[in-house]
């Protein structure tokens, strides 16, 4: 079962790029309206992407005004935290 599916059962609405943005759309307008509305953030994270600075930056921009944030890597490590 996937990570997304698993988190649904739990009663928690992941919100997915790939299921919530459409082609041509605009991507960064979706993903931006997508964090606008939402209480609360949990990011995962690939090895690999961890290690991009448009991730790093992203999660610079993320957690600038939450309340809550909470940055994962693949593989069960917890890069960082904010909130209670």
């Amino acid at each position: 079962m996937q990570l997304s599916e698993q988190l649904g059962a739990l009663g928690i609405r992941p919100w997915l790029d790939s299921a919530e943005v459409f082609p041509g759309e605009n991507w960064a307008s979706a993903v931006g309206s997508a964090l606008e509305s939402s209480d609360a953030l949990q990011v995962l994270v690939s090895p690999a992407s961890a290690d991009s600075e448009l991730v790093r930056g992203a999660s610079r921009c993320l957690a600038a005004g939450r309340d809550r944030l909470a940055l994962y890597l693949a593989g069960g490590a917890r890069c960082g935290a904010q909130g209670p």
